[in-house]
C-alpha cells in the first residue's frame, strides 16, 4: 500500500528445540499506515509479542523467519545487525512489558535514557537530558530532573515502564511499537500515556502498533484491531466495526468476557477451555476445541482469511 509505513507479508516463525522444530506464527499479514494506531489483541500465547519482536529481529536465537517485513520500502529481514541498528530507536522504537529486559540494573536511569538521543542525533548530554525530562513530566514522573539519577531497582514497575516509553519516544520514531505497556500502570497513568501517544500520532503523524490484553483501551484509541489466536490472525477490522459486529467466535468471546459496569454482581463470562500448545496444533482451525460452532470441517481444514462484511475473518461460519 502506498500510504503504508509497515507491511508484514506472509510471515512465518519457527523455533528449533530439542524436540524438533515447531511453528509459532502462521502466514501473518499486517499493514500499518502512516499516522495509524493499530491494536493487536489476544490471549497470552497467541503470537502477539513474537509478531512485533520479529519486526526488529529481536526474536530468540533459535528462531527461523520466512516472509517479508517491509518498512519504508526496505525488507528488514534482509538487513544485518549494523543496518538494523540504524533503524532501531531512530525510525522504529519498541517498548516492552518486561522492564528487566530493557533497563541495565548497573547503570543510572538517566545514562540509559539519554543514550538514543546522543547515539542517533548527536545531542549533548545536557540537551538529551532536557528532552527526556520534558517527556517524563508529561508521563507524570514527578521531580524527574532529580530522580532519574537513581538506579532502576529504586523505582516501581510502573515508573520503570514509563522510563522505557520515554526512551522509545525520545527520538520521535516514525513507528512506535508497544507491548502490553499499560499492564503495570494504574488507570490514571494509563490514560495519561495513551493520550500522549495519541497526541504524537496526530502531531508527528507517528504510526503505532500496540499489543494489548485490554479491549477497552483499544476501543478508545485504536483505528483498527487485529485479533490473534495460536499464531494466526483470525479477524481484522476497523475498531468501530469490530465492536459493533465482530465476526469470529473468538472475537465475540473476547468482547463478551470484558467486564462491564452493568454486569456488577453477575458472574463474568469466559471462553471455555485453554489455548492449545503450538506444537500440538492440528491441520484444522486452531480454535475448534473451544468453539461452540465447531463442525467436522473445522477439524479437517484451516479456514482462510476472507472479507466478510468489511472484516477479514478466518471462520467457516458466517454471522
Amino acid at each position: 500500500m502506498e500510504d503504508s509505513i509497515l507491511d508484514i507479508k506472509d510471515l512465518n516463525l519457527y523455533f528449533k528445540t530439542d524436540e524438533g522444530k515447531y511453528q509459532a506464527l502462521f502466514d501473518i499479514n499486517i499493514s500499518v499506515k502512516k499516522g495509524e494506531f493499530v491494536g493487536i489483541i489476544g490471549e497470552s500465547g497467541s503470537g502477539k509479542t513474537q509478531t512485533v519482536m520479529s519486526i526488529l529481529n529481536l526474536s530468540p536465537k533459535n528462531s527461523i523467519k520466512e516472509g517479508e517485513i517491509i518498512f519504508n520500502n526496505t525488507n528488514l529481514l534482509k538487513l544485518d545487525e549494523y543496518e538494523l541498528n540504524k533503524i532501531r530507536g531512530n525510525y522504529i522504537s519498541i517498548a516492552l512489558q518486561d522492564t528487566s529486559l530493557s533497563l541495565n540494573p548497573y547503570m543510572r536511569v538517566v545514562d540509559q535514557l539519554i543514550e538514543p538521543l546522543v547515539l542517533h542525533y548527536g545531542k549533548t548530554e545536557k540537551d538529551a537530558k532536557n528532552k527526556i525530562i520534558e517527556i517524563l513530566d508529561v508521563l507524570r514522573i514527578y521531580n524527574a530532573k532529580n530522580v532519574i539519577n537513581k538506579y532502576p531497582y529504586e523505582f516501581s514497575g510502573g515508573q520503570r515502564q514509563r522510563f522505557l516509553i520515554a526512551m522509545a519516544l525520545s527520538c520521535s520514531p516514525h513507528l512506535f511499537i508497544g507491548d502490553e505497556l499499560t499492564t503495570s500502570l494504574d488507570p490514571e497513568i494509563q490514560l495519561c500515556v495513551l493520550k500522549y501517544l495519541n497526541e504524537l500520532k496526530i502531531k508527528n503523524n507517528m504510526s503505532i502498533l500496540f499489543v494489548s490484553h485490554d479491549l477497552r483501551t483499544l476501543a478508545k484509541f485504536s483505528d483498527r484491531i487485529i485479533v490473534m489466536y495460536c499464531g494466526h490472525i483470525v479477524e481484522e477490522a476497523d475498531t468501530a466495526d469490530f465492536f459493533k459486529n465482530a465476526q469470529h467466535p473468538y472475537s465475540i468471546g473476547l468482547i463478551n468476557s470484558t467486564p462491564k459496569i452493568e454486569d456488577k454482581g453477575r458472574r463474568l463470562k469466559t471462553i471455555p477451555g485453554e489455548i492449545p500448545q503450538l506444537n500440538k496444533l492440528t491441520k484444522g482451525c486452531p480454535f475448534y476445541n473451544r468453539c461452540q460452532y465447531c463442525i467436522d470441517r473445522c477439524l479437517a481444514e484451516k479456514p482462510a482469511l476472507e472479507n466478510v462484511n468489511n472484516h477479514l475473518v478466518a471462520c467457516f461460519k458466517k454471522f
